[in-house]
């Protein structure tokens, strides 16, 4: 059984490296995120290393 966490602010750099450490420990890895730009980061991060980091965008204003 895989393992999975859900962080609910990752735009913080406690909540962004906390989830690229748990990714890169094989955790499956929901990242709550409010930042466009630290979203678009977080994903490419994940890209580039093929961790399981699913960015979910926590900015409803629009």
């Amino acid at each position: 059984m895989r393992k999975v966490a859900l962080l609910s602010d990752t735009s913080t750099s406690v909540g962004y490296e906390t989830a690229l450490a748990l990714a890169r420990k094989g955790y499956v890895t929901y990242a709550g995120i409010k930042s466009q730009a630290q979203a678009r980061k977080l994903s490419h991060i994940a890209d580039i290393e093929k961790l399981s980091l699913q960015v979910l965008n926590l900015d409803q204003s629009h």
